[in-house]
């Protein structure tokens, strides 16, 4: 493959992968009204915020209340976009217990008039001393950035510099197999490291890919 081909080819899947996180990154918050699909979503991901909220007829015929859940839902979208939160790939989900779909979950985990925001990790409800970490009522975004930075603090430190990781061994194994310096010297002798290679005229050698050129001195960088 030639070096220019193989440029093009790394160029494009790094275009779909900038789409495809720039997507993960948009789908990190989400509403449901579902019960399944709130499972379904909470497994996706290590970290989950859920907004479990109580929205029927009644209340939207609360214009204050209806007001205030409204806003709720705006800061839990808004804290969703913190880069910290963004780089642990932590999810945020606004669940509407009056569904009938969704009303075993109301049930579970109590939500009555007041709504309650619940920590889940791995799809769990996240425990300290036995105790599901949960805060009932409505809160301000400081508010919901303290709780979620007390309950996780080290694990997102710890999550960040894993997946920075991911993305330096990624790097890595790009640069190791797009090619690196060979050298061919002249009719019948290549040098590099690689597997074994056929030049466009004959000769053997070895390099990193294989590379088409005239005899002489090459460098591909």
């Amino acid at each position: 493959m030639k070096r220019g081909t193989a440029r093009f080819i790394w160029l494009f899947i790094g275009i779909i992968t900038a789409v495809g996180t720039r997507s993960s990154i948009i789908a990190k918050y989400t509403s449901t009204k579902s019960e399944r699909s709130f499972t379904k979503q909470a497994g996706k991901y290590r970290f989950t915020v859920a907004l479990f909220y109580k929205e029927d007829r009644e209340t939207r015929r609360d214009r204050e209340l209806r007001h205030k859940i409204r806003r709720f839902k705006e800061i839990l979208k808004s804290v969703s976009t913190r880069d910290a939160y963004e780089d642990a790939d932590m999810q945020f989900i606004a669940v509407n217990v009056a569904s009938r779909r969704a009303q075993d979950l109301a049930i579970d985990f109590q939500i009555g008039d007041q709504p309650a925001i619940i920590l889940f990790e791995d799809g769990a409800p996240y425990k300290k001393n036995n105790n599901i970490i949960r805060q009932n009522g409505f809160l301000t975004r400081e508010q919901l950035v303290t709780l979620i930075d007390n309950t996780w603090g080290d694990k997102i430190e710890q999550a960040i510099k894993q997946k920075v990781q991911r993305e330096r061994q990624r790097r890595r194994e790009r640069r190791y197999y797009s090619g690196g310096p060979s050298v061919s010297f002249g009719i019948g002798f290549g040098g590099g490291y690689g597997y074994p290679y056929w030049g466009g005229y004959p000769y053997y050698g070895w390099g990193y890919r294989p590379y088409w050129g005239y005899p002489g001195y090459y460098w591909y960088w």
